[in-house]
């Protein structure tokens, strides 16, 4: 209550379970199989039972865009047209390009073997939605809000470390961290923009949110190895016989003024790719490992933060451990499930 745009995020993140469990509980979600020339008023859903609507879906066309010069599919596109009473409506879907009629949401997921039949996802949820993106910008609002906030717990540690830095040895090692940054920024930004705009692409790949979501989790991901790398320079000094507990105190505030931002930008990617996934596929979140594994991510990096009601990582050498060996659940995340398991990210 003490710390308003704390509390936003925390209440943002219920609101989010909540939209979850509507979707859960109330959500459809099934497939439509259609021929060209053919139309249909049903879908199968999940669980095998047949859904009635109360309009005709007709497959007009279906073609595999490729590359030019290449076998490698570019797009895949079905035209349809929905027929509703003595109304009708021609529409052209394709990937990360959805139809929307009568609060069903038509997405592109398959085809047949020769070219001439479509496979759709066909989803329903109009609440779940509405409260899930309603969480989502809670969480936006409050993450924005928290830079703002007085008397937090972020503003004491960087008084600290402003008094930190006026030492020589600190503002070398401050602008070493900031040009690798920089650098290493500067690079995964030139790969992404190269690959997205050249290299072919798998269909789903070729949205706007590819890259953003990316280079946001990427830039995540750079802040926390060298808070890394910081954890591993703090464990190194306390076993020397002449260990300084007061440098490990000012890594440790280094590192916290690291944390935050590094968490806030993989909830942002971690939620720009729900959002992207709901665009693509026509669910926000589907369980798969990538996802898992980038909550888990999520989940481990925010116990740190709160030192108040954990108060084991108040002590540096409690704080540089974990967070020096939790890097490995980002290796994980990042390598070790496209080596080790399978799912919707297997591309990635």
């Amino acid at each position: 209550w003490k710390a308003p745009a704390t509390f936003l995020i925390h209440v943002a993140f219920a609101v989010i379970l909540a939209g979850a469990l509507v979707t859960h509980l109330w959500g459809e979600q099934g497939r439509m199989h259609l021929r060209e020339s053919e139309s249909s008023n049903f879908y199968v859903g999940e669980n095998g039972y047949v859904k009635q609507l109360s309009f005709a879906v007709q497959l007009n066309r279906f073609e595999v865009e490729y590359y030019p010069d290449s076998y490698a599919p570019k797009d895949y596109i079905s035209e349809i047209t929905f027929k509703d009473g003595g109304k009708e409506e021609a529409i052209t879907i394709s990937m990360n390009n959805i139809a929307t009629h009568d609060h069903y949401r038509f997405y592109q997921s398959g085809y047949d073997d020769d070219l001439h039949g479509s496979i759709l996802i066909v989803t329903r949820d109009p609440w779940g939605i509405g409260l899930t993106y309603t969480g989502y910008l809670l969480l936006l609002l409050g993450m924005l809000l928290f830079w703002l906030q007085p008397n937090s717990q972020y503003r004491y540690v960087l008084q600290l470390w402003r008094e930190d830095r006026k030492t020589s040895a600190n503002r070398i090692m401050r602008w070493l961290p900031y040009i690798s940054f920089f650098v290493v920024l500067i690079i995964v930004g030139l790969v992404m923009f190269l690959r997205w705009t050249s290299a072919p692409l798998m269909p789903v790949l070729r949205s706007p949110f590819f890259p953003l979501h990316v280079s946001v989790i990427m830039i995540s991901y750079i802040l926390l190895a060298f808070i890394m790398i910081n954890g591993f320079r703090a464990i190194f000094l306390s076993g020397k016989k002449d260990g300084n507990p007061e440098k490990s105190a000012r890594l440790m505030r280094s590192s916290q003024l690291m944390l935050m931002p590094a968490l806030f930008l993989l909830i942002a990617g971690i939620f720009i790719g729900a959002v992207w996934a709901n665009v693509s596929w026509g669910r926000y979140w589907g369980w798969d490992s990538k996802e898992v594994w980038a909550l888990i991510t999520m989940m481990f990096y925010s116990l740190p933060l709160h030192q108040q009601s954990i108060r084991w990582f108040a002590k540096p050498r409690h704080f540089h451990g974990y967070c020096a060996f939790a890097f490995l659940i980002v290796l994980m995340t990042y390598f070790g499930v496209n080596y080790f398991l399978s799912g919707l990210h297997s591309y990635a």
